[in-house]
């Protein structure tokens, strides 16, 4: 029995594993499967009439807009939703992440290079003529990006490697 508020130990024998043995090790293999096909969200808009006409709509009902810049899969553009903002227009250079945010959030979401002034120009005048509240731009995450580590996807897909 051990005082209030003091910590009491039992004795504890771990029982290790001969030195004399080797370690046993497994591993499970990797299995890819085929690349989905995602299907545009409901209110998804392919051209800029309509991502005009859709943000118009959305702004008289209140709801403040907001543009996702390198937006990737859409991990920004929820917590912006979350926050009670509206992701009319994303952008991002990655076509699956575009593909996978076009799936999940209304709105124009487009592969852009924004490294282009071109493309910066007309992302702008679009975000001008739209309205838009908020400009959002969150960097590429490390282990997806083409500049960083892994660029396993890309060859991928690309068709110079097997999955």
């Amino acid at each position: 029995m051990s005082p209030v508020g003091l910590p009491h130990y039992r004795k504890c024998v771990i029982d290790r594993p001969s030195t004399t043995r080797k370690p046993q090790s497994y591993g499970v293999k990797l299995v890819r499967g085929p690349f989905l096909s995602l299907p545009p969200h409901a209110d998804h808009c392919e051209d800029e009439a309509t991502f005009l006409e859709y943000a118009a709509r959305i702004r008289e009902s209140g709801t403040p807009l907001a543009a996702d810049l390198f937006s990737g899969a859409g991990g920004l553009s929820l917590g912006l939703e979350d926050a009670g903002f509206r992701v009319v227009l994303s952008v991002d250079h990655d076509k699956s992440a575009i593909r996978t945010h076009r799936h999940h959030f209304g709105g124009m979401s487009v592969g852009w290079d924004l490294s282009d002034p071109d493309v910066v120009a007309r992302v702008g005048n679009l975000m001008s003529t739209a309205q838009i509240d908020l400009l959002a731009g969150g960097p590429p995450c490390q282990p997806f990006s083409k500049a960083g580590r892994s660029m396993i996807r890309y060859r991928v897909q690309a068709g110079e490697r097997d999955p």
